[in-house]
């Protein structure tokens, strides 16, 4: 998929085309059509970023195949069409904070501010490995730290920031708790904006500015895997499904150690995640009688 849309819209022609723009709107010429740069990696994310979850969202429950693997699905029931149209929005709204976050380092590669990469690939062999080979690591450290920011910190001499996002962003992606694929990056903006900074992290060091978008829909595509809700043939994430369950435990993933280090590491085994599963649905029901 990298392949293909570096193939479409180089990365190259990306850079050059955005500093034409901006050095023309430095000099005062804002024609638009400077900007067609935009419009062109904004159609590339969504298209990339899209067609993902909606490929794997048929084959695991709209085609022939899906009965059959339904056998590995965690939570056996279907989730109600309803949050698959409330999910698809809020997708397409992470996937846009990513281009935007595209559209800032293409800003600084423009004024000079990231000087740090190559566009040869021969010239950075080691570096483009590391990066690669090593995403498991740095990317779920990323991951789990920004998660764990969005979950109650439980401290009591300084503000409990992480209560407030999640009351205010975070909590929209707990509402799919029997998830799917599209639950993936259905975020909060807020939320979608701080997943996707995992992009840009590459700009720090020695990298080639292909790896922002090779980022991009590593984050796609992991998050709509980790999400599909069933178990191999399929690439629901057990571990991470706990966490939706139980809320408060495994804010990482396996690959990366800090959910063991900070002792919120929970493998509980299926009849207690049923069970919470259980009281949260019995909850939900009261409150809506009282409604």
């Amino acid at each position: 998929m990298v392949y293909l849309t570096n193939t479409v819209y180089p990365v190259a022609q990306q850079m050059e085309e955005s500093k034409f723009s901006f050095e023309k709107a430095q000099a005062g010429n804002y024609d638009l059509d400077n900007f067609a740069w935009i419009w062109k990696i904004t159609a590339r994310d969504l298209f990339a970023s899209l067609v993902l979850p909606a490929g794997w969202h048929w084959l695991l429950y709209s085609s022939n195949y899906a009965e059959t693997i339904r056998t590995m699905k965690f939570n056996k029931d279907y989730p109600a069409e309803k949050h698959l149209w409330r999910e698809i929005p809020y997708c397409v709204s992470t996937v846009l904070m990513g281009t935007v976050i595209e559209i800032w380092a293409m800003y600084m590669y423009s004024l000079g501010y990231f000087q740090n990469y190559f566009l040869d690939w021969r010239q950075g062999q080691l570096a483009l490995f590391c990066w690669i080979f090593f995403i498991p690591t740095w990317r779920d450290g990323h991951f789990y730290w920004v998660h764990r920011f969005m979950h109650k910190w439980n401290t009591t001499w300084i503000p409990d920031v992480g209560e407030w996002m999640y009351n205010n962003a975070h909590y929209l992606h707990h509402q799919s708790r029997n998830t799917q694929p599209w639950s993936g990056i259905a975020m909060h903006p807020i939320e979608g904006f701080i997943y996707e900074t995992a992009a840009v992290v590459p700009c720090l060091f020695w990298h080639h500015p292909a790896l922002i978008n090779f980022i991009k829909i590593e984050l796609t595509l992991s998050a709509i895997l980790g999400h599909d809700g069933h178990d191999f043939p399929g690439s629901g994430d057990w571990w991470h499904q706990i966490h939706h369950t139980k809320i408060n435990c495994n804010y990482g993933s396996k690959t990366a150690p800090f959910d063991w280090l900070f002792g919120t590491n929970d493998y509980t085994g299926a009849e207690e995640v049923e069970e919470q599963e259980q009281k949260y649905q019995e909850e939900l029901n009261r409150k809506s009688k009282k409604i």
